[in-house]
């Protein structure tokens, strides 16, 4: 099994680390000459969003809602920015954006870059003081128990052991962040968001893809896998029966009678339509 408790631990260490007043280096431009140190400033949205992690219910529905509720918690943290600075908690800071917003300052306040240590560095790539992982990818994905990717609904993700020599060695699928952990890094954690999926749909085809539409009212390029209603994504077929065997045989359709806007996400990023041989 996962374990969640390490996982909230390590969550609510690096909370109580920006907390306490403490930094991370961070250096900007193409020679690394901009050398700075992020930390929370008093009363700043990162600040009040800290805070409000270290109430127990609220850091616990962070990590176990619905995907349904993950829309409000992007709503919630883009509320807490104007128009304007909406930026500093989408993006990775870059050099015209820290001249634009902090002026030559070498203390700063940056939400992406503070959501994105805790959340990516510490626990979803960090290792433990045994230089284990904190979020284990593999029990993760025992935990859930796929055979075929939930995305592309042709790869196999199924979990593989391999024995060589006394020693197993495990074949396991990606873990992609259906809402990408480049855009919401407080998202890293909520297990709602990730998916297990197979290699090609996570790093070649969906990569940095954002499925959310808007907001208000909440629309999706792509549907998340564990609230997946099959009445918006309809499959077809014909087989001309000349052979069981051969793919040219089948010719399948998918059709999006509800929502034209998923045919953008599976067609034009996941190529669906090409991979089950419509024409």
């Amino acid at each position: 099994m996962v374990n969640i408790k390490a996982i909230y631990q390590c969550i609510i260490d690096g909370v109580d680390y920006f907390l306490a007043g403490n930094t991370v280096p961070l250096e900007l431009g193409d020679n690394k000459q901009v050398k700075l140190d992020v930390g929370v400033e008093a009363g700043s949205p990162s600040d009040a969003f800290l805070k409000m992690l270290k109430k127990p219910a609220r850091l616990r529905h962070l990590m176990t809602c619905r995907p349904d509720d993950l829309p409000a918690i992007i709503g919630y943290v883009k509320n807490m920015f104007t128009p304007y600075t909406e930026v500093l908690a989408t993006n990775k800071l870059t050099l015209p954006v820290y001249n634009k917003f902090y002026g030559g300052l070498k203390r700063i306040d940056h939400f992406f870059t503070i959501m994105h240590n805790i959340f990516v560095e510490r626990v979803f790539d960090g290792k433990d003081i045994n230089n284990n992982p904190v979020f284990d990818k593999l029990k993760f994905n025992q935990c859930v128990d796929l055979t075929i990717c939930p995305y592309c609904g042709a790869e196999d993700i199924s979990v593989r052991n391999v024995v060589r020599k006394n020693v197993t060695h495990h074949a396991k699928a990606d873990v992609d962040h259906f809402l990408p952990k480049s855009k919401y890094p407080y998202l890293a954690m909520s297990f709602s968001n990730l998916i297990p999926c197979s290699e090609v749909c996570n790093r070649q085809l969906k990569r940095t893809m954002d499925p959310l539409v808007d907001l208000s009212p909440v629309r999706y390029r792509l549907q998340n896998p564990y609230c997946f209603d099959f009445n918006s994504v309809e499959f077809s077929y014909d087989f001309d029966n000349t052979s069981y065997h051969s793919k040219d045989a089948y010719q399948v359709k998918v059709s999006y009678p509800k929502d034209a806007i998923l045919a953008e996400g599976y067609n034009h990023w996941l190529g669906i339509d090409s991979l089950y041989g419509g024409k």
